[in-house]
């Protein structure tokens, strides 16, 4: 395991966290990746995209 792939892990596990404790009056939230990596981002973005049933909640914006 590559440390970009831990680093992937524990963002995206963080974001499906606070997906998770979402409640029906929330409304939407921009979560900004600052200050890693493009190779960081990638890593979280491709864990988040692999993870059953979060797609429906995201969209992914990425320079």
């Amino acid at each position: 395991m590559k440390p970009a792939d831990l680093i992937g892990a524990a963002g995206a596990t963080s974001i499906q966290q606070r997906l998770a404790a979402l409640t029906a009056d929330d409304g939407v939230a921009r979560y900004l990746l600052d200050r890693l990596t493009g190779e960081q981002v990638a890593a979280i973005t491709a864990a988040l995209l692999k993870a059953p049933g979060i797609e429906a909640q995201l969209k992914i914006a990425m320079p």
